[in-house]
Order: structure tokens, then sequence, then C-alpha cells
């Protein structure tokens, strides 16, 4: 009292939200004297800062990989986010002031998710904040398991074809080699984890017991290879 400092506070209400409001403070002496003020402005900002979109680039994502969170919003935020309890990082926006922000994560060693929710989280600049957990994302360092392989049409003969059948993880990509004969035959996957492959026997190939080759490779890169199945080929007429 009688400092000549004057304080007062005004609670913001939920649903209140202006811009460069003027702030009028009217100051009374003793006599009944009025002197006002209008110098000074305020915003006051209640409304949730807007997320428009969210686009996951990587996954599925192994060791030494990126997954990568791309998000558009309020422009001049914060943001950021979550995949599961594995990572939590920043966002930048980029250019400044459009609205765009992305963000990534390496991916580790012996981190294996699957649909790990992701949670972005925008924050403007009065700290209200907004989420979102609608993608998801798998990380998977585990080698594809092939089951089976089984080998059809050996001993083969000109003209005739070596069938390849392999059974495994599913939506992969496989190929099949025969030592001396033929290099990456691409497989089909004709039905959920079992994929088919042919080779078509060429006249003067011929070869005992060559080994078969097969690899399967999932969608995040990962790769296991089988060589247990053998093949015979023998297209020289007898003498």
């Amino acid at each position: 009292i009688g400092s000549g400092k004057y304080v007062g506070t005004y609670k913001v209400p939920d649903g209140i939200s202006v811009k460069d409001a003027v702030v009028t403070a009217t100051l009374e002496d003793k006599a009944g004297n009025i002197t006002t003020s209008t110098s000074q402005k305020v915003t006051i900002d209640s409304t949730l800062p807007k997320i428009e979109s969210v686009e996951i680039v990587g996954s599925p994502g192994r060791a030494g990989g990126k997954i990568t969170v791309n998000m558009v919003g309020e422009p001049n935020a914060s943001a950021k986010f979550k995949i599961g309890n594995i990572a939590d990082e920043n966002m930048r926006e980029q250019p400044e002031g459009s609205g765009k922000y992305t963000g990534s994560y390496t991916i580790l060693p012996d981190i294996n998710v699957q649909d790990a929710v992701v949670t972005v989280t925008l924050i403007d600049s009065v700290g209200n904040i907004s989420t979102d957990a609608s993608k998801k994302a798998t990380i998977d360092n585990k080698s594809p398991v092939i089951t089976s392989v089984k080998v059809i049409g050996s001993p083969g003969y000109k003209g005739g074809k070596i069938t390849i059948e392999m059974q495994g993880k599913a939506n992969g990509k496989a190929f099949f080699s025969i030592a001396g004969v033929t290099s990456d035959q691409a497989m089909t996957e004709q039905s959920e984890g079992k994929y088919s492959g042919e080779y078509i026997i060429s006249d003067g190939v011929d070869v005992t017991d060559a080994v078969v080759t097969i690899k399967l490779t999932d969608l995040a890169g990962n790769s296991s290879t089988d060589k247990t199945q053998k093949v015979t080929i023998d297209t020289t007429a007898p003498k």
C-alpha cells in the first residue's frame, strides 16, 4: 500500500479466444480524477491446436533404419511424437510458420514391436495441447522363419522342370538359386506363407546334388536363407 503499484488478475475461462484485445487500465484518485491507459494488448487462446494429418514413413523398420513422423497442423507451435514405450522424439517445423512438422527415430537393435501406437502431440504458443494416436508403427529385427523347403522334379531331365516349395513368414519376398544352374529366381506367395517357384531345365545342364539356396526377406528387410535341399539334373543322353 502506498507504493503506487497495482496488480489485478483475470482467470481465463474455457472458450475465450481473442487476439490483441485492448487492455484498458483505469486509475481514479481520492478526489475523483480519472486517468485511463489503453497502451497494452492481450491475446487469449483457449482453442486446441488442430492436427490435420499424420504420416508414418519407414514402418515396418529394422535396426539402423529410421521411422519418420510427418504432421500437418497449426503453425508456430511445438510438436513431439512417441512410439509406444520405445521412442519419445521432438519434431521440427520446416519451414518455420508452415505448419509442417517432422521428426525421426533411429531404430536400435533388439527392438521388436507390432503395431505400436504412435502418439503425436502439438502444443500451441499458449500451452493448449492436442494429440493424435491414429497411426501405428512396426519394428522388426527378427529374421523371418523358413519352416520347410520341398524340391519336386529331381532328378530332372531336358524340358522338365524343378519346382521349389517353401513355407515361411508371410508377406515376404522369396528367391531360389540352384548352384551352377540358376540364380535368384523369384518365388510367388501362393497363399499365406506358402511360396513356390519353378526352373525349366535347359539342354546341356548336368549337375549332381547341386545345393538349392532359398532366401526369404520380410517387409522390414530382415533375411533368412535355407540350404538344406539339393537337386540333380541330367540332360545327357545315355550311351
